[in-house]
Parts: structure tokens; sequence; C-alpha cells
């Protein structure tokens, strides 16, 4: 109370610092004679890793917090290669660079970034041993299944026509030779 320093004056408004967000509006000191703290709301970001090829499950997620209109600083270029490597295939980062703390503590900011499962096609051209790790980097990821490797997509086929039945007229076998290939999607 600014006429008797002994009293104080009840729900005083908070001081307005910019960027920052009260917890209450207004604030009734306890004691005169000292501080009385006024506390901020920090804001919280959580930016979710989503498989959408398993029915949008999580990943990985992060939270961060912050002050309002306070630049966010995360990357998720970390998490993307560390997915990236266990075969994951990046379909959109929905955290952009520029992200900033909103003003509304009540709610948290939800950004998500979305993988699906890659793929590979193995051809009579690049073969794969079944056992060895798809990612060499990932040895202990998923490795290549039986059916990948050069046996199983390529194979050297061969036909004999054999004639009967002419006598002296009939043909001479005829031997066809062709190479089979497929292509397989892991």
């Amino acid at each position: 109370d600014p006429d008797d320093p002994t009293k104080v004056v009840p729900n005083e408004p908070v001081p307005e610092i910019p960027g920052k967000t009260p917890e209450t509006p207004t604030v009734t000191p306890n004691d005169p004679t000292k501080d009385t703290e006024v506390v901020y709301a920090s804001q919280k970001a959580v930016i979710n890793y989503i498989d959408q090829d398993n029915n949008d499950s999580i990943l990985a997620s992060d939270s961060v917090v912050g002050a309002s209109d306070e630049k966010i600083n995360y990357s998720t270029a970390d998490q993307i290669n560390a997915l990236l490597a266990k075969g994951y295939e990046l379909v959109s980062d929905g955290f952009p660079a520029d992200a900033t703390f909103d003003d509304d503590s009540s709610v948290d900011q939800v950004y998500n970034v979305v993988f699906k499962h890659a793929t590979q096609t193995v051809t009579p051209n690049d073969p794969q041993k079944p056992g060895d790790p798809i990612n060499p980097d990932d040895p202990e990821g998923p490795k290549w299944p039986a059916g990948t490797d050069k046996d199983s997509v390529q194979k050297d086929v061969t036909e004999t026509v054999h004639y009967v039945g002419a006598g002296d007229n009939t043909p001479a076998d005829v031997v066809q030779n062709a190479t089979w290939t497929r292509t397989v999607t892991v």
C-alpha cells in the first residue's frame, strides 16, 4: 500500500514482461516486507515421430519448453537420420525451422514428423545375401529375407523340343535357352 508500507493492496496486477504469460494476472502479497514471487507459465511443444504404416504409432517423441513468442530451439535432423537408418522413409517433417512458442499455456503445441516403411527392390543386377543386414550401418536391424539372392531372382532355363513320327524327315531337336528374371520388393 503506497500510503502504509505495513499493509498490502490486494489483487495487484503482475508486471508485464514481453513473451511471458503469468500464471495469474494478479497477486496479493502475503508479507509486504518481502518480495512476492510471480510465476510465469512456460509453453510446451511436443514433436512426435509417427509410423503411418503402423496405425500412426509414435516411434519417438520429444518435448521442449520455453517462453511465449520465443523461437523453439530444436532440430528434427538427428531423429530423422536415426529413423532413416532403421529403414523408415520420411513422408513429411511437420516441424518448421522457424517455429515459435505460442501464448496459450493451456494447450501444448504438437508437431508431427511422419514416416512410412521404406522399400527396396532386388533385381538380378543387385541381388542380396539373405541374413545380411539391409542397412549396413544398422547391423542389428532388419535382414535380407530368403528369395533375394541371385539364384532366386534369376534362373537360366533350357527347353528342348523333340520331334517324332516323320521318319527320315523328322526334324532335329531344337534347344531353346532363356533367362527368367524377377524383382522382389522388400
